[in-house]
Formats: structure tokens, C-alpha cells, sequence
């Protein structure tokens, strides 16, 4: 079970600097764009022996995407809210490294896009009620090809 995996490390820092504009009493909407850095560190076993060396993916990023939002304000304390947030695909660069060599790489890693949905109501001085729903568009997301710079071949399946 060793060459599944033994450790997998990804890090994001996200930057959104964002703009909003009231259109007037019951509408708003905003927009943003979002610089992605990522960091990834993947380590398997290079074979199957429970003392086998790793083999190391080590590589990051920085890409973009962008965010837009509406919200409603239909009457005094009811707020809707809707937003969506781009799909950002990432290029990432980096080293495999495997027993006796270390190959540069690079991967696309198209990270999903997503759509938030929620309502606010005040119901009075001491209690909001607060409702929302999230989808994430989790297909983007599938295998991840990882090939070397140096001649285009896959490293990993």
C-alpha cells in the first residue's frame, strides 16, 4: 500500500483585490481578480518494499482567475447575496525527484470554479437567520498530467 502515497502538501495564498458599486437602495454588485500562488509537495514510495526510497514532486505557481457578485436587498433586513468564482488553471513548474536523478516538470492543475448562494434575514434586535449553499464544480478537477520540461513525457501516471 506504500506506492499510493505517503504524504501530500498543497498550499494556496490567495490575493482579491475587489471593487463593489451600489447601484442604488436594493442592488450591489462587486467583482474581483485573484491571483493564485500554489505549492505542492507529493510524496510516494519509488517501489513496492516498505524500505523503498521516495520519489518527490515538489512544485508551485501563480495564476489568475476573477470574482463577480449580486446582491439583493428586497426589503429592510433581508439581504440575498450570489456569486461565482472562475476556474483558475495552474501551471505548475518544479522537480520530480526520484532515486538517482531529479527530472524539472510541469503540471496543469485546472482548480474548480464555484457558485455561492445565501440569504439573510433579520428577524428582530437579538436574532439573524442566515441560509446558504455552495456548488463546486469538482470535474474540472481530475487527473493531473504530470510531464517533464525536457522532453514533453509523462513522469507519472
Amino acid at each position: 500500500a506504500q506506492t499510493y502515497g505517503e504524504s501530500a502538501k498543497v498550499r494556496t495564498v490567495n490575493i482579491a483585490p475587489t471593487i463593489g458599486y451600489k447601484v442604488n437602495d436594493w442592488l450591489s454588485i462587486g467583482a474581483a481578480i485573484q491571483g493564485q500562488y500554489i505549492k505542492t509537495n507529493l510524496k510516494q514510495a519509488a517501489g513496492i518494499s516498505v524500505v523503498s526510497p521516495n520519489a518527490i514532486l515538489d512544485g508551485d505557481s501563480i495564476d489568475f482567475g476573477y470574482r463577480v457578485g449580486v446582491t439583493l436587498t428586497p426589503m429592510q433586513g433581508t439581504t440575498i447575496g450570489l456569486a461565482y468564482r472562475s476556474s483558475i488553471r495552474q501551471t505548475l513548474e518544479g522537480d520530480f525527484s526520484i532515486p538517482g536523478a531529479i527530472i524539472p516538470i510541469k503540471a496543469s492543475l485546472n482548480l474548480p470554479d464555484s457558485v455561492t448562494f445565501g440569504v439573510s434575514h433579520q428577524i428582530n434586535e437579538q436574532v439573524q437567520a442566515h441560509i446558504g449553499v455552495e456548488w463546486t464544480n469538482w470535474s474540472r478537477f481530475r487527473n493531473i498530467p504530470i510531464v517533464s520540461q525536457l522532453n514533453g513525457v509523462p513522469v507519472t501516471s
